[in-house]
């Protein structure tokens, strides 16, 4: 666990920053300051998550694995005006309208 402790550099939070969408500052300045928050926020977290005190809490090991999944049931589709009625004023020719989130090529 080790790792936990690591800081996150600036090349680390430009990859996470790119997979997220995520704009973390144009100048250097912007970058190194949300750096900064990042690394104190996970240090405060880390500290807290590190503190509690698990004195007589059982190891998940030793915990008993059961299934909570149901078996799949084949049943009728929903009526579609029962869909739609659910689906409020994001309706458009008869299906339901979502905004768009990605442009052509991501």
């Amino acid at each position: 666990m080790r790792w936990l402790a690591e800081k996150i550099d600036k090349y680390e939070l430009g990859r996470i920053a790119a997979q997220a969408k995520l704009d973390m500052g144009r100048s250097v300045e912007e970058l190194e300051g949300n750096l900064f928050e990042l690394n104190d926020t996970k240090e405060r977290i880390l500290d807290r998550v590190f503190s509690i005190n698990v004195n007589g809490v059982e190891s998940p090991q030793n915990a008993k694995i059961i299934n909570t999944f149901r078996e799949d049931i084949a049943m009728p589709p929903l009526p579609r005006s029962g869909v739609l009625a659910n689906a409020g004023k994001n309706t458009e020719a008869g299906c339901i309208s979502v905004p768009k989130i990605l442009e052509k090529g991501e």
